[in-house]
């Protein structure tokens, strides 16, 4: 609230009104709109972690990867606690096929907040691509556990069993998926792969 400051400059935090407009602005995907508007915040409010996790997102969405890298690091720099700055940070090093570094701030996000059910479908997701197909079953496992409704983690789940060749295992996970979300129809185009095989 700028009543609280004897003058507007030594305002230490956004206004609501930077703030609707950046949301606006994302809402509508105009991204190098957030881009410049994120810039200015991190400018005015450099020890501020929102403008830098706006800006993150606005250069990921424009294809600027080593700049949200970047961007993620000065979150997580000024809130080092932060476990949605780790998550963004794991998806950045995801995206550059950094593996080991993604595992690493998946884990970190996961010590944070042992509770949000996409980070443990990320980091699984993660070990999938890598083949290491035991860890990725249990980390959708674990998101599943957090969200029983999460039919991603149920088709992903059912993908992992598969590779295992574990298909009656598949067939269950993706009826699941489906009996959750009756239009997602990745579900039912690996159903029946799985029933094909």
């Amino acid at each position: 609230n700028l009543m609280d400051f004897p003058g507007h400059w030594m305002q230490k935090t956004p206004s609501q009104k930077d703030l609707d407009a950046l949301i606006e602005h994302y809402k509508a995907g105009r991204f190098k709109k957030v881009e410049k508007i994120a810039m200015s915040l991190t400018k005015a409010y450099p020890n501020h972690p929102f403008g830098w996790k706006a800006l993150a997102i606005a250069f990921k969405q424009n294809g600027k990867i080593s700049e949200t890298l970047s961007a993620n690091n000065k979150v997580i720099e000024i809130n080092p606690n932060d476990p949605e700055a780790y998550f963004n940070l794991a998806n950045t090093f995801k995206i550059l096929n950094k593996s080991n570094q993604a595992e690493i701030n998946y884990k970190k996000a996961i010590k944070l907040n042992p509770n949000n059910s996409v980070v443990y479908n990320n980091l699984a997701s993660l070990f999938h691509e890598n083949k290491k197909y035991e860890d990725a079953k249990i980390n959708y496992e674990k998101a599943i556990k957090l969200n029983p409704k999460f039919f991603e983690a149920f088709n992903n789940l059912g993908v992992t069993l598969r590779e295992q060749n574990k298909l009656d295992e598949s067939i269950i996970a993706y009826k699941k998926a489906i009996s959750i979300n009756q239009n997602y129809v990745d579900a039912y185009n690996n159903l029946g792969i799985a029933f094909k095989q």
